[in-house]
C-alpha cells in the first residue's frame, strides 16, 4: 500500500466537481497503457466526458467506479475548457477513442477482446480489426445481450474472455453498466488493461462514423453523434441541463471565491504538523496548499503510514486549498480505506469547509 501512496503523490491529479481526473496527454496516456500491457499490472482505464460527471453525480456507485479507477482521462472538450476556468491545467482532451487507436497502432503486439456492444457489432469490430495491417489482433468477442450485472459476470462469460488472453479488454455496455461491470469482474479477469469506451466497438466496426476533427475540436462531436444516433438527443439534452446547474451553483460561485481566498491567503506559507495516537496519524496542515505542496504532503502522508493504519487530515488552519490537493486527498482516502485503515478528513473551518463544497468534494470527503 505505501507503493501505491507512493504512485498517488506522484500523479499530476485534480479534482474535477468531485471526480479526480489526471492530467496526462495522449502519449503519455498510451505509455503509461502500454507498460501495464508490458509489465502485466492491471490498469483500470476511465474516460469521463460530460455524460461520466453528470452520472457520477446522481449515482454512488458510478462514482465509486471513476474513484477506483487507475487512471481517468479527460474526454470531453467542455470538460477541458471548464477545467482550465477552474485553474487546472489541462493540456488536452483524451479521447477514450483516440487512446484506442494510439494504443492498438503502437508496435506493442497485443491481443483486444470487444465485450459489449450492439447485436454483430463487436463481431464485425473484431474482424476490421484484424483487416488492419498492425501489431494488435483481436483475440475474441462477446455480446452479453441485455441482462442484469450479475448474469453478465457468471464464471463461463469470465472464463470465456480469459481463455482468448486479451490484454486489452474494451467494454461497451452502457457508461454506467460498463463501469459497474468492470469493478464487479476487474479482479477475475487476467487483462491487464481494461477499459469502457463504448462507442470505439461501433467507430472500429464502422457502424457509427466518428465526427470530423475539427468538430472534435470545437466541441461539437455531440452534434455529429446525435446526427447519426438521434436516440442520444434526450441525453445529450438532460446532461446540458444539469451541467448548466452546475456551472450556475458550483463553478463560477467556486471561482469567484477562490480568487477572493487567494487575495488575501498567503501562498507558501503551509506547515504540516503530525502526530501519533496510536494507530491513528493525525496531520494538521495550516496556510495556504496548493500543487506546490504536493512533496511535503505525500512525504508527512508516506511517514505517517509507515506508523499508523489510519489517518486523521485535519484543516481547521487552512487558508485554500486547490483542486490538486482536495483530488489527491479523495484518492488518498479510498487507497487508506482499501488497505483496511481508517479515514477522517475534518475542517474545523468555515472557509475550507465552503471551498471543498465548491469543489463538490464535501459528500464523499465527510462521509464515514
Amino acid at each position: 500500500m505505501s507503493s501505491q501512496i507512493g504512485q498517488l503523490f506522484e500523479r499530476d491529479l485534480w479534482c474535477f466537481f468531485g471526480l479526480p481526473i489526471d492530467n496526462v496527454n495522449l502519449a503519455e496516456a498510451n505509455n503509461i497503457c502500454q507498460k501495464h500491457v508490458s509489465s502485466r499490472e492491471k490498469l483500470f482505464v476511465s474516460t469521463p466526458n460530460v455524460n461520466f460527471l453528470i452520472g457520477s453525480l446522481n449515482d454512488s456507485d458510478f462514482y465509486d467506479s471513476v474513484l477506483a479507477s487507475d487512471l481517468v482521462l479527460v474526454d470531453g472538450m467542455p470538460i477541458v475548457w471548464i477545467s482550465r476556468l477552474m485553474g487546472i491545467p489541462v493540456r488536452e482532451r483524451v479521447a477514450g477513442s483516440d487512446l484506442f487507436e494510439s494504443f492498438v497502432g503502437g508496435e506493442l503486439a497485443s491481443q483486444v477482446f470487444f465485450f459489449g456492444g450492439n447485436e454483430g457489432t463487436a463481431e464485425r469490430a473484431c474482424a476490421s480489426l484484424n483487416e488492419r495491417n498492425i501489431s494488435t489482433k483481436c483475440s475474441g468477442f462477446l455480446n452479453p445481450g441485455r441482462g442484469s450485472i450479475e448474469s453478465m459476470s457468471s464464471n463461463e462469460i469470465i472464463d470465456q474472455i480469459n481463455a482468448s488472453s486479451p490484454d486489452f479488454v474494451v467494454v461497451s455496455l452502457g457508461a454506467k453498466k460498463g463501469q459497474q461491470w468492470i469493478q464487479r469482474n476487474r479482479k477475475r479477469l487476467n487483462a491487464p488493461l481494461i477499459s469502457h469506451l463504448g462507442a470505439v466497438v461501433n467507430f472500429t466496426a464502422g457502424t457509427v462514423e466518428r465526427a470530423p476533427a475539427f468538430l472534435q475540436t470545437m466541441g461539437g462531436e455531440w452534434l455529429w453523434r446525435v446526427w447519426q444516433e438521434p436516440v442520444l438527443l434526450k441525453r445529450y439534452l438532460s446532461d446540458g441541463l444539469q451541467l448548466a446547474n452546475l456551472l450556475v451553483f458550483k463553478l463560477f460561485p467556486l471561482l469567484a471565491y477562490s480568487r477572493y481566498l487567494k487575495f488575501f491567503s498567503q501562498a507558501g506559507n503551509s506547515s504540516i504538523t503530525t502526530v501519533i495516537e496510536g494507530d491513528k496519524a493525525v496531520l494538521h496542515l495550516k496556510g495556504h496548499f496548493t500543487v506546490l505542496d504536493r512533496a511535503s504532503l505525500g512525504h508527512a502522508v508516506l511517514s505517517c503510514h509507515s506508523k499508523a493504519p489510519s489517518l486523521h487530515i485535519e484543516c481547521s488552519g487552512m487558508t485554500y486549498i486547490d483542486p490538486y490537493l482536495v483530488g489527491t486527498i479523495i484518492v488518498l482516502k479510498r487507497l487508506i480505506l482499501e488497505s483496511g485503515g481508517g479515514f477522517e478528513f475534518t475542517c474545523g473551518n468555515p472557509v475550507i469547509s465552503k471551498l471543498i463544497r465548491l469543489n463538490n468534494a464535501t459528500a464523499y470527503l465527510e462521509k464515514e
